[in-house]
């Protein structure tokens, strides 16, 4: 049976495809899961899950020594500890938990649970949520997938009170037998996650951590924004998005400026007002929302010629008499145009 076969017929979540980095060398998963044949049922069904997602080389290490070792996939099977990441890439994200854990995983989405691994031996237990894609490590690489990776691991750590750890972080092995492993979601894209993350935060505004650790202005910004536009889908006063904006701010160590605040909530009524219209003309059957079209049109072009005549009278040389002539001439309309408008003109009626 090939790698693939072997995962998706054995995997609750299975993946659309393998990782690349096993597509081009697929020889040595399929050496990782012929050495996993040896496991329990039970196991060897985690290890045919969990083994595509750890990289070909993996740094390891035993219960009985805490030297860290760089060895091929199918050698880590049979160690106790290994690490998910690899210097040059995050394959995923992990949280060390802490007491009470088990009430506050229920707030995340199932979309975006993350696998639980208790460690009996050494009594803590580890959340990891796998990546779709990895995000590249770097100085070169590039710096936005890296800062939603660091959005989205501080964000479940407040969720479950857990403690966001580094990628070279050593795990203890999925199937290995002092372990006990609760499944979570297949791997996630980052932007998903994210916009899931930030939807939850803006249904749970009760919770009471700080937001804004490590985060610079520009950030803690943005943070708020996605926060408030997903909280508010639709067309809502200014007052009420704006109160609910400024209690999330007030959760920052340091709040936002009150008036950039207020701009920010003003952009976006404004745009979920031009949504709502939009979704309401979009409602009406084509030849109506033609004619509806028409009309707006029609009344914009006639408050467009009134103002500029408004405006010129206004400036009128004292002394010169207006006439609709001079007036035409002096705006470049029709006098027909003029003659129409006249007994709208202030100071002609």
């Amino acid at each position: 049976m090939s790698a693939s076969k072997a995962i998706s017929s054995a995997n609750p979540n299975p993946l659309d495809g393998l990782p690349h980095w096993h597509m081009e060398t697929p020889h040595i998963l399929r050496a990782a899961l012929s050495e996993a044949r040896n496991f329990k049922p039970a196991q060897y069904t985690i290890a045919q899950t969990q083994l595509p997602r750890f990289p070909r080389w993996t740094e390891t290490c035993s219960a009985f020594s805490e030297q860290v070792s760089r060895v091929p996939l199918p050698d880590a099977v049979h160690q106790n500890y290994l690490c998910a990441n690899t210097r040059q890439a995050r394959n995923s994200l992990i949280w060390l938990l802490k007491p009470g854990w088990e009430t506050r995983v229920d707030l995340l989405p199932i979309s975006v649970r993350p696998w639980i691994i208790r460690d009996r031996v050494t009594g803590k237990v580890f959340a990891v949520l796998w990546l779709e894609d990895p995000v590249i490590l770097g100085k070169r690489a590039r710096k936005a997938p890296q800062r939603y990776a660091d959005l989205a691991e501080s964000l479940i750590g407040k969720f479950l009170g857990a403690t966001p750890q580094p990628p070279e972080t050593l795990i203890a092995a999925p199937w290995g037998t002092h372990v006990e492993t609760t499944s979570g979601t297949a791997p996630v894209d980052l932007h998903f996650l994210n916009c899931a993350l930030l939807k939850l935060l803006a249904k749970q505004p009760t919770i009471d951590e700080p937001l804004d650790e490590g985060l610079s202005i520009p950030e803690r910004n943005r943070l708020l924004f996605d926060i408030v536009r997903f909280r508010f889908r639709k067309a809502t006063p200014l007052e009420t998005i704006l109160r609910f904006a400024c209690q999330t701010n007030a959760r920052f160590t340091s709040p936002l400026k009150r008036l950039n605040v207020r701009e920010m909530c003003e952009r976006i009524q404004a745009y979920r007002v031009i949504q709502a219209e939009k979704d309401a003309r979009d409602s009406i059957p084509g030849r109506e929302r033609q004619a509806a079209a028409g009309r707006e049109s029609a009344r914009r072009r006639s408050e467009s010629f009134l103002k500029l005549l408004v405006d010129t009278v206004r400036v009128w040389p004292a002394g010169k008499k207006i006439t609709q002539t001079a007036l035409a001439e002096k705006t470049g309309v029709s006098e027909r145009t003029v003659r129409k408008y006249w007994r709208s003109i202030p100071c002609q009626a």
